[in-house]
């Protein structure tokens, strides 16, 4: 071979390995020491300081529990607590009597006529008779009120039985209140009225124009008898009366007449009246 040819080649051999050294050093360096992917993720964390727990206690703060409304079984006292009053009430009746000091007369008169005009106007006439004659009597007029005028169809029955609807006449009826303050008069009053046309007596009454003082003593003497029955049934149970807690005046009053006496003037003579009342008393069982 030739000399130049040899020189080439050999120049050629060592170009083409000085490249693949520095080939080969720039793959070295490239892999150079590299950290391990499992070092990296498995490698412990810089511990940290633990907090102590020891000692420590748990609370939890109680919580009312919601209750239901009241009832009335839930606030009903129980039988234990329920404390009954001990009482005893008795009624008593106070009575007082005294003489009249008034009487009263009704009296009136009817009559009839063919019409109501003319039945009204013999009613008045009579009331007006009956008036003037007690006026005469000592009654004084003030004391003679005319209580009721009236007049009302009279129907006689009909061919079947029942009342026509034709009146056949007619009545009207006037009546007169006396009040006599002299109780000497009553019986000669009553006589005059009768005599001047009443044909309608109501009666003499008597009564007491104020009563007030008699009702008091009344009273006094209810509540002075309450004690003595409220004492008595107390003892008979081996208990004892004690202090009034309620009074309660029965309402009304009473005058039952006792008839008696001599007579006065016309024959009527009036007895004592009762003045009456009625309490009721509550005492404690003590």
């Amino acid at each position: 071979m030739p000399q130049s040819k040899w020189n080439r080649s050999m120049v050629g051999l060592a170009s083409l390995f000085l490249i693949t050294v520095l080939m080969a050093g720039a793959i070295l360096v490239s892999l150079g020491p590299k950290a391990s992917p499992v070092q990296a993720e498995t490698a412990s964390p810089t511990p940290t300081q633990a907090v102590p727990t020891t000692g420590v206690a748990t609370t939890t703060a109680a919580i009312p529990a919601r209750t239901a409304p009241a009832t009335a079984a839930d606030t009903a006292p129980s039988p234990a607590t329920i404390t009954t009053p001990r009482l005893i009430t008795v009624n008593a009746v106070g009575q007082v009597q005294a003489a009249p000091d008034v009487a009263y007369l009704n009296v009136g008169s009817e009559v009839q006529a063919a019409s109501a005009g003319e039945a009204l106007d013999k009613a008045k006439a009579n009331g007006e008779n009956i008036r003037k004659a007690l006026v005469d009597a000592g009654i004084p007029d003030k004391d003679i009120q005319t209580s009721g005028l009236n007049a009302y169809p009279v129907n006689p029955p009909g061919k079947d039985g029942l009342p026509s609807t034709q009146p056949a006449s007619y009545r009207a009826y006037v009546s007169l209140n006396i009040t006599i303050n002299d109780l000497s008069k009553g019986g000669k009053a009553l006589d005059v009225a009768t005599k001047a046309g009443a044909n309608q007596v109501g009666g003499l009454s008597y009564g007491i124009k104020d009563d007030s003082a008699l009702r008091a003593q009344a009273l006094e003497q209810a509540v002075k008898q309450a004690r003595p029955k409220a004492e008595a049934i107390a003892r008979g149970l081996n208990l004892q009366a004690g202090p009034v807690i309620t009074v309660t005046e029965d309402p009304g009053g009473y005058y039952p007449p006792q008839m008696g006496g001599g007579k006065g003037e016309g024959g009527f003579a009036p007895g004592n009246l009762t003045v009456g009342v009625r309490v009721t008393i509550t005492y404690a069982i003590q």
